[in-house]
């Protein structure tokens, strides 16, 4: 039996760049090696729209990593 995946998230804002990543990552042979799972809001249920809290508060309950942006940190809500 194989070992688990390495589980990521992307965040809803940037699908498209983590795609490019993935697509890199598999031309050079990475996911031949090394067992990632990339999943998107959609593909899990989350709708694009969820808070901070409800997202980070799923990644940690389902073990997952979240692909994001960094955004200011300013008069945003400690999750």
């Amino acid at each position: 039996m194989g070992a688990e995946p390495i589980r990521f998230l992307s965040d809803h804002d940037i699908e498209g760049y983590v795609q490019l990543l993935w697509g890199t990552l598999a031309s050079v042979g990475w996911l031949d090696l090394i067992h990632l799972e990339l999943t998107t809001f959609r593909e899990i249920g989350l709708p694009v729209n969820s808070d901070d809290r409800e997202v980070w508060r799923f990644v940690q309950a389902n073990g997952y990593i979240l692909m994001r942006i960094m955004m200011e940190t300013e008069n945003r809500p400690e999750c």
